[in-house]
């Protein structure tokens, strides 16, 4: 009859993917830059070590004291896994302590600075505490409201050395020694 509504039907996988969760919709990202606006970032780990990636004036990056030849897929791939990174379960908001979360003694904390040298942002990285091996781990944006769960593939490809980012040296036969046949 007129001035009815019309009831579609539609498929359950259409319901499936509507039926989210309001936290589902949340952007989860970490920390969010402008790749090509940022000339350093500096790494902090808990066991002391730091390093420090800079963009010099033609744009080429290097790790910063080391003379070694900087390997730019290595670099340029932990730049991109720091831009993407985002978190996929919302853990709490506006948290007054950090150390249920493991984030006030991080794991690895990552600072970008702009191109006035300035710095843009930092993200805070950490096992979570009592997950008795569930290799689960936190982040959040330094002073940021939301601490997330972080995949731990990607915990793994944030957490470099320096040494990470220079080529090495490819080993050459010596005279007089045959080669592997």
């Amino acid at each position: 009859a007129s001035g009815q509504p019309t009831v579609y039907t539609v498929s359950d996988w259409v319901f499936r993917d509507l039926n989210k969760a309001v936290g589902e919709f949340r952007d989860k990202t970490l920390l969010a830059f402008e790749r090509d606006k940022i000339t350093a970032v500096e790494a902090k780990r808990k066991d002391g070590g730091q390093f420090r990636l800079v963009r010099d004036d033609n744009k080429e990056w290097r790790v910063e004291g080391n003379e070694g030849t900087p390997s730019e897929p290595a670099i340029s791939g932990f730049l991109g896994d720091l831009h993407d990174l985002k978190g996929y379960e919302v853990l709490a908001d506006h948290p007054s302590d950090l150390s249920p979360f493991g984030l006030d003694e991080p794991l690895l904390t990552l600072t970008v600075f702009g191109e006035d040298k300035q710095k843009r942002g930092a993200v805070l990285l950490a096992p979570r505490p009592g997950d008795e091996g569930k290799k689960e781990f936190t982040g959040m944006s330094e002073g940021g409201p939301t601490v997330f769960l972080v995949r731990d593939y990607l915990i793994t490809r944030l957490n470099k050395q320096a040494q990470d980012f220079v080529q090495q040296p490819t080993p050459t036969v010596g005279a007089g020694t045959p080669a592997a046949a």
